[in-house]
């Protein structure tokens, strides 16, 4: 390790640049709220978005602002158009989640991570995928999404 990550910004003890970015009160940030069980969430979530990209990714639009980035087996797309625009390429896939994790993160955020599989005409294929979702009033966008899959030869 460099000295860099021990002192920080610009030779300031770790201590002094986490006091300056406001980084002490992020454990207290990290918990969107002690009621929610970020389990509950992330299931639901991950229900409902697979639900709408099996049956019509156009009703996922909510989920995106211009700030939402995919990131899709190496290509990145950027706002709600691009996203929805990708999303609506995927022809003839059925995805089957198998587990979901989840952990809260900043501002109330929960980092989801799904493991399942994807059929593409019958041929299954395993898959991955990332989000970090952000809470607004009344529900939930997508900040970050990562999706990987493995490939299998037949």
């Amino acid at each position: 390790m460099t000295a860099g990550l021990f002192y920080g910004m610009r030779g300031m003890p770790a201590a002094g640049w986490r006091r300056k970015l406001g980084a002490e009160n992020m454990q207290k940030d990290a918990v969107m709220n002690p009621g929610v069980d970020t389990n509950v969430v992330a299931s639901a979530f991950s229900r409902r978005y697979y639900h709408g990209l099996q049956t019509d990714p156009h009703t996922l639009a909510p989920f995106y602002h211009d700030g939402s980035l995919l990131t899709f087996e190496g290509e990145n797309y950027q706002g709600a158009g691009a996203i929805i625009g990708k999303l609506q390429s995927i022809t003839a896939v059925t995805y089957e989640v198998e587990e979901t994790y989840a952990q809260p993160s900043m501002n109330g955020g929960i980092c989801v991570l799904v493991k399942g599989t994807l059929r593409i005409n019958q041929y299954p294929t395993r898959f991955w995928e990332f989000f970090q979702i952000m809470p607004t009033t009344e529900d939930y966008w997508i900040l970050n999404q990562i999706f990987r899959s493995e490939t299998y030869d037949y």
